[in-house]
């Protein structure tokens, strides 16, 4: 039998509540500690805190050495795709990689193949040219981000200073990683 938690973390839950909640599942058989990704009370309680669902994952990654963690809900509305990539891709760093659970991330956010109770390694993915460690068909986070910056700019009949809006990127740093793109595809072929 697999046991996991999971807090609700905008109730008031403040660091010190995070770490010993971390170490007492380490402590026992609980094999992942999970939390929600919301910024308010859903008790509908004024006034009631809320650490950040993935700086409390990356801080929690720093303090354990095998439990499992992830958000049981991550909203896109919260954060734009490429930040949240980036947040799950810090707090696996942090981990050393395998012990954030991906299942809960945006489809298009996973690494191939993730579904169900699979773990986020994407520790090396942040280096140039690294693979992700899932498997053949893994792609680097580069790859995962000029996808999406291709798929946004379809979206906008490539009109770059639209895609660039909506990527939260300026036009000039679009082109930059347009331009990037073209050299490797060249170099590559």
């Amino acid at each position: 039998m697999r046991i996991c938690l999971m807090i609700e973390g905008q109730e008031s839950v403040g660091w010190p509540g995070w770490e010993a909640l971390a170490r007492a599942c380490e402590a026992s058989p609980i094999e992942a500690l999970f939390r929600s990704d919301h910024y308010a009370s859903v008790m509908g309680q004024a006034g009631r805190g809320s650490l950040d669902a993935w700086s409390t994952i990356a801080a929690l990654a720093a303090v354990t050495s095998e439990l499992r963690l992830g958000t049981l809900v991550s909203p896109v509305t919260f954060r734009h795709p490429s930040v949240l990539a980036k947040c799950a891709v810090t707090a696996d760093h942090i981990a050393g990689g395998g012990r954030i659970a991906p299942e809960h991330l945006p489809h298009h956010l996973r690494p191939s193949g993730a579904s169900g109770p699979a773990t986020l390694s994407l520790a090396t993915a942040t280096l140039p040219q690294s693979p992700v460690a899932l498997g053949a068909s893994a792609r680097t986070l580069r790859e995962i981000e000029m996808e999406h910056i291709l798929r946004v700019l379809e979206k906008h009949s490539g009109n770059k200073p639209a895609a660039a809006a909506e990527l939260g990127i300026s036009l000039k740093t679009l082109y930059n990683k347009l331009n990037q793109m073209d050299e490797e595809r060249k170099s590559a072929g």
